[in-house]
């Protein structure tokens, strides 16, 4: 579909505000397009390329099947990996605007639910860093070295938007 196309050149030229538009007009016009649901998950990651962290938190999930839409995963990206990405976005988000109770608890909670997901690594990582931001040096300590037990050698994963 070439608006597709265009909304994608758009987004790689970073011009987000048009893409935003014209994903939006062809959810409108095609809302039972077989690509209504990349299409969705391409909206959802503006915010994230846009630093908006408060409108991360606000819409994620929006678009997942995780979440609290109704839209199933998109078919090009893993199901078993749209939801977890969707939740560490989240974390991330916090961690950007300072929140480090929260990505503390938040990376409780991801920790439990994915266990062996690489991004959990990453979650590991950022709970760290957010005990030491909040003097906690042995949470901090405990973070770092559950990170190393489970994940000696964390590869990035093969897509993280952030």
């Amino acid at each position: 579909m070439a608006l597709y196309r265009l909304a994608c050149i758009d987004f790689q030229k970073k011009n987000y505000t048009r893409c935003e538009l014209t994903l939006q007009n062809l959810l409108k016009e095609y809302n039972a397009h077989s690509l209504r649901t990349d299409w969705m998950y391409l909206l959802a990651t503006i915010p994230v390329y846009e630093r908006d962290w408060n409108r991360t938190i606000k819409d994620e999930g929006r678009y997942t099947s995780g979440g609290h839409g109704v839209a199933p995963a998109p078919r090009s990206i893993p199901a078993e990996q749209l939801v977890p990405e969707a939740e560490f976005r989240v974390v991330w988000a916090f961690m950007a605007l300072g929140k480090y109770q929260e990505v503390i608890k938040l990376t409780d909670k991801f920790f439990r639910k994915y266990a062996k997901n690489p991004l959990t690594g990453y979650a590991l990582l950022l709970q760290g860093v957010a005990y030491d931001q909040v003097n906690n040096t042995e949470k901090a300590i405990d973070s770092y070295q559950t990170l190393v037990d489970l994940f000696p050698r964390v590869r990035p994963p093969a897509r993280v938007f952030i």
